[in-house]
């Protein structure tokens, strides 16, 4: 993306070199002026292309501090990617086990002692816990789908943002026609790349608390 982008902005640094000078030579000053604002136009999108390439590299150190674990290589879309697939695994596994606690509980729910004359059920009372369970797998289900959702379109602004956005809107804002709708699409790339899963990152990761989870489930489903 970066390196189509650089093409496009010193196509259109010499084509203003050229319109400035056919301006020139015949005299005509409206050419002329047009030229010089479009070399300015292609000096700033060139300020715009090197401000990127240092901002990139600056939020990617920045995130290192913030991402722990497996996931602290490449940049901060990788990162994040890497950060959503390992929760997801982990909500995975949280959800696994809280099933079979919840199976666990309804087997307990339905004990009775046939007395002939009478029956107890000394567990019938975990029903409302069952149905705390079952409330929570299905949270789980919609936070897992959510999650899902958000990998895949982190995928999408790593493929697309700087890829097909960012150079197309410099293709925009080189033309006065569109020049404000090139200017919103470079900024938009911007922002899904960079400040978006930045700020996603700083959020606190649950995994820490999604494993305690899992084994304080696992400890209690080998004691049942």
């Amino acid at each position: 993306g970066i390196e189509i982008a650089v093409i496009i902005v010193t196509a259109s640094i010499i084509l203003a070199g050229i319109l400035i000078g056919v301006g020139r030579a015949i005299g005509n000053k409206g050419i002329e002026h047009f030229g010089i604002e479009e070399l300015v136009q292609s000096v700033v999108n060139a300020a715009i292309i090197g401000s990127l390439a240092a901002i990139v590299e600056l939020v990617a150190a920045i995130s290192l501090s913030i991402v722990t674990g497996t996931c602290t290589t490449g940049n901060v879309v990788s990162q994040l990617s890497c950060t959503l697939d390992n929760t997801n695994a982990s909500l995975f596994a949280l959800f696994n086990q809280l099933l079979q606690v919840s199976t666990i509980v309804s087997y307990y729910q339905t004990i009775s002692l046939d007395f002939g004359a009478f029956a107890l059920s000394p567990f019938a009372n975990l029903a409302s816990v069952s149905n705390i369970f079952s409330a929570q797998l299905l949270s789980l289900n919609i936070i897992m789908m959510l999650a899902q959702l958000n990998s895949h379109i982190t995928t999408f602004i790593g493929q697309y943002a700087l890829g097909l956005l960012f150079p197309l809107g410099l293709v925009l804002r080189t033309l006065f026609a569109t020049r404000k709708l090139g200017g919103f699409l470079v900024a938009l790339a911007i922002g899904l790349y960079i400040f978006y899963p930045t700020f996603v990152l700083i959020f606190p990761n649950p995994s820490e608390s999604i494993s305690t989870s899992i084994a304080s489930m696992q400890n209690f489903t080998n004691n049942s």
